[in-house]
This record gives structure tokens, sequence and C-alpha cells, in this order.
């Protein structure tokens, strides 16, 4: 079925200049209403800050996740300097969006694994979260934490049960971000340390981080092919209620040099294709790339790239229930009319 799936997917698309920059896919219609989330990082990106993008896009979003607090080495969970922004909270207010902030690890996952070694730290954790949403009105939290030892999934998973039934009695909603995989318990620790069916039980929303199939380590390629959405859309269904499960669908760019890789925003690829002129190469994702300054490739979304991981959802697996933006700020306004085209907002 895999090899099916890549026959299917597979091609190579041309696009003029303006189009692969600016343009906007054709309207399609959607069966069902999708949610829209977006993560919302706060330090600042290159073109459309994260605020403006919010605020001029706010009809297309339900849901923001401010990136604000983190889980720190001695247990306790910190807001970052730029966390609880007055001017987001207004306008969320004013726009109708839910607040989840996010909490991290900051891909620490000795900091969890402390937190998780017995009943008495996770439960005192879970209460810190709780505090933490109803003190600040928050409608529920966002939880991120990522990279976690395999050692650690059934204590991972009593710690996500206790936390959904705190907020949940409470009148808060939680949603845990995910590794994505295509089996249980998956082919590396961070995706084998999070049991699907039972974060699924437990959590109201389950975001999965679908991108980085290319990473910081791996060679150039794109974030997210086609067939690879496709699978682990397929196998999530078989875990999780659909119309809990969050696509995550990825705004930013990345550039190798050899294996080590930064993340761009399509700004920065603006930049780029102005100063070097390189010659733009299409992906059968609807992804672009090219190659400058002596062997560094960068690989970068469209709207065409949005669209066709839209149609995945669409057209495939329509009872999913939304996506979640990794992330606002810096990107093409065609993306978003990708978005409002695809899924009919």
């Amino acid at each position: 079925m895999a090899i099916l799936r890549r026959i299917i997917f597979a091609g190579v698309f041309t696009l003029s200049m303006t189009v692969l920059l600016f343009g906007e896919p054709g309207p399609a219609g959607a069966a069902a209403r999708y949610e829209v989330s977006v993560w919302y990082p706060g330090w600042g990106t290159s073109g459309i800050s994260d605020y403006d993008s919010l605020r001029l896009r706010s009809h297309l979003i339900d849901e923001v996740n401010p990136y604000w607090y983190a889980l720190k080495p001695g247990g306790a969970v910190r807001p970052y300097e730029w966390a609880e922004d007055p001017r987001l909270l207004s306008l969320a207010r004013r726009e109708g969006l839910a607040v989840m902030p996010l909490v991290s690890n900051e891909f620490d996952p000795d900091r969890v694994s402390r937190m998780l070694q017995s009943r008495e730290s996770r439960e005192r954790h879970a209460r810190q979260l709780v505090q933490l949403a109803v003190q600040n009105g928050y409608d529920g939290l966002d939880l991120d934490y990522e990279l976690l030892r395999a050692s650690d999934r059934n204590r991972f998973s009593l710690f996500v049960e206790d936390l959904a039934r705190r907020l949940h009695a409470r009148g808060k909603r939680l949603s845990v971000a995910v590794h994505p995989k295509t089996s249980e318990p998956g082919h590396w620790s961070g995706a084998r340390a999070q049991d699907w069916k039972r974060i699924g039980q437990a959590a109201d929303k389950v975001k999965i981080m679908l991108y980085d199939y290319h990473w910081d380590g791996s060679r150039a390629g794109p974030a997210a092919p086609l067939w690879w959405i496709d699978e682990v859309l397929s196998f999530a269904k078989t875990q999780i209620a659909p119309r809990k499960i969050r696509m995550g669908l990825p705004f930013y760019a990345r550039e190798w040099r050899g294996t080590s890789a930064r993340d761009l925003v399509h700004a920065d690829v603006r930049r780029i294709i102005d100063g070097h002129s390189p010659t733009i190469r299409a992906h059968a994702s609807g992804e672009r790339y090219f190659n400058y300054a002596g062997g560094r490739t960068v690989y970068f979304q469209t709207p065409l790239s949005i669209d066709r991981k839209l149609g995945v959802l669409v057209d495939r697996h329509p009872r999913i229930g939304g996506i979640s933006v990794w992330h606002i700020g810096g990107e093409a306004p065609g993306y978003w009319n990708a978005i409002r085209n695809r899924l009919g907002r």
C-alpha cells in the first residue's frame, strides 16, 4: 500500500514565480467543519509578525497556542519573558479565539522523567498546570513534551490522564502534541513514549506534528511528503477518535548544509531568492527547493504545498477534526488562501 500511495502522489509540477510565492490555489469544497489552531511563537520572526498575522487571519482561526511556559529543571513551570502578552489576550477575546498556551519541556527528557518518577511528583505538576490555567482564565493548556524516553511511556500516560481529569473538573481543555508515527509503539524513543490510544482517550485533542520528515541531522528534503501524511493519519484513526485528531501543518522552511539545518520562515526564503536568484525546483508534495551558496539547500512551503497537504486531509480523512499550524508569523498570504479554500472557511 505504501508503494501504491507513492505512485498516486508522485509527479512534478511547475508554477510561475508569482504563483509560487504569493499565488492562490483554486477553490475546493470541504465536507466537514475543520478546526484551525495556530502555535504562536511570541519571540518574533522575519516578515509579518505573529501578532499581525493573527490579527489579519483571526476569522480563519479557532484557537491560539502561545508558546509561553516551560517545565524547568527544578520542576517549576515558568513563563518566558514574552508570555502573558495582554495584546494577544485582548485580541483573542475580541475575536472569540480559544487561548490554550503551550507548555514545553524545552526538548529535555530529563525534566519530564524526574517529574514522572512518582505519583506525588506527577500530581504536584498536574496541580501546577491546572492552577496556571484557572488563575489566568485560559480555555485550557497545550502540552508539548517532546523527545521523551521510551521507558516513561506508561508514566507519561498516567500523567496525561490525571491532568486531563483535573482540567476537565475545572471546565478546561487539554491538547497534547505528539510525534508522528505509523505503528505502535513507534520506531524511536520519542514516539515510543507516547501511547496514542491512552493519550487520545484522555485528552480533548491530539496534535500530530506532521512535519520534520527530513530534519536537522538528515539529508535535505521536504518537511512532509504527501504519502507519509496519509500513512500517519490512517494509523492515527485506528488509535484516536478522528474528531480529536489535529493534523500538524508546517508553515516553516528549512536550510541544510550537509546534514546540519536551520529553520527559516517564508520572508527569509524570499530574501535569499532575491539575493541569489537560484533555480527553483518542484517536489511532488508541492514544496519547492533550491541550491545556493556552495552547497546550501532550502526546502520551503508554497500555497500549492499547503493546498496538497490539506487535500490529503479533506479527500482521504474528512472525519479528522482539524489542523494545527506550526507556526504563525513570517508566512506568505497564499498559505491562508489555501486554508480558506480547502477547508471552506
